[in-house]
């Protein structure tokens, strides 16, 4: 599988996080989310992130975003 990464923009520039080969990724400010992101507009468990093999795609699953997923 190709490299796949998030990219999220920060005031000191773009954060690169990368993904895992496959399973679920938890996205949000909590510390024990996958991908940690700051901002006041990403909730503690915003979203979540998981292969899906027989797609061979992501799928996102707005978790309690409100500010968009």
């Amino acid at each position: 599988m190709t490299d796949l990464w998030i990219i999220a923009s920060s005031p000191s520039g773009d954060l690169r996080h990368p993904l895992p080969a496959s399973g679920r990724v938890m996205i949000g400010r909590s510390q024990d989310a996958g991908i940690v992101l700051e901002g006041r507009t990403v909730s503690r468990r915003h979203a979540r992130l998981e292969w899906m093999p027989g797609a061979g795609a992501w799928r996102i699953v707005n978790e309690s975003g409100n500010s968009g997923t």
